[in-house]
């Protein structure tokens, strides 16, 4: 019985995540349509289209010379280009390796979030069901245009998993080798391209540390960002002198401030989660006034 029981953890319940997978991005990876939503092939696709045909050809593209008259490309972090799992666009038929990019994140988020679940004492039915309400989420789906995002959204629970292991070792061993996975996992969440996630990533790390403060959780937690540090130093140094040098780092503090409020959550926002279809039209204020009609 407990053979069965480990069969149907470890085998079946992620089989059914891997056949729900590959049902809903059935057209992108076998029928030979791709992602064309915004930034999807207005900014991604050609990316790493530029970074798989230099490196084929034998080049590390550390210069991109087809934007703005020239442009570093490695030192930005949305290049991905030393992200582990961009190998599948760099070896594979780029159009079915970038769709393959995406449809196995998707999965590997999905498939983080069982285990984890699994962890933390969930039935295997109800780790299933949390990973297939993770992996097809509206935000996962959503995030499917900001690769960045996605490529390193879905490293979390399975980074939370790892630490929580470093932290109930009772070995020295132990305790080392998964503070040491944790940082590697956090390097390749940063190299992902996307320093927000990683930043709420860092912080729920510290925030979960204090529930085995009797354990000294914050010599694992130093640990791992150390590791962390140092691992990602070839990408990371060539990115602080990016943003050192970019045109964001020298604007004027009026012109941050109209940047930073273009994108900023209006207020009525908020209300938007409650009725998102009676708000779409504009803004609260517009609809109060009138100077749109209701959608």
């Amino acid at each position: 019985m407990r053979i069965k029981e480990r069969i149907t953890e470890k085998v079946i319940y992620p089989m059914l995540l891997f056949v729900l997978t590959l049902l809903f991005f059935f057209d992108t990876l076998f029928l030979g349509n791709s992602f064309s939503y915004r930034d999807t092939y207005r900014y991604f696709y050609p990316y790493k289209k530029f970074v798989s045909e230099w490196l084929q050809s034998g080049v590390f593209p550390h210069w991109n010379p087809l934007s703005s008259c020239g442009t570093p490309f490695f030192a930005g972090l949305q290049s991905q280009a030393a992200y582990p799992l961009s190998f599948l666009h760099y070896l594979l038929p780029f159009n079915f390796g970038f769709n393959l990019f995406i449809a196995l994140h998707v999965f590997l988020g999905g498939l983080f979030i069982y285990y984890l679940a699994l962890e933390f004492g969930s039935k295997k039915y109800s780790a299933f069901f949390s990973a297939v309400v993770f992996a097809f989420s509206g935000y996962i789906i959503s995030v499917v245009e900001m690769l960045t995002t996605l490529s390193s959204v879905i490293w979390m629970p399975l980074i939370l998993l790892i630490f929580k292991k470093a932290l109930e070792q009772r070995e020295l061993k132990g305790k080392l080798l998964y503070t040491c996975f944790t940082g590697i996992l956090l390097v390749i969440q940063f190299l992902g391209g996307e320093p927000a996630v990683l930043y709420i990533t860092i912080g729920i790390l510290g925030l979960f540390s204090l529930f085995f403060y009797e354990k000294k959780p914050w010599l694992i937690f130093s640990g791992t960002l150390l590791v962390a540090l140092l691992l990602s130093a070839f990408q990371l140094l060539p990115f602080l002198e990016f943003l050192a040098n970019s045109d964001r780092s020298r604007q004027t503090e009026a012109v941050t401030r109209i940047l930073n409020g273009l994108w900023s959550f209006p207020p009525e926002g908020i209300l938007a989660f409650i009725a998102p279809s009676f708000f779409k039209a504009g803004s609260l204020l517009e609809f109060l006034s009138g100077e749109k009609d209701q959608i």
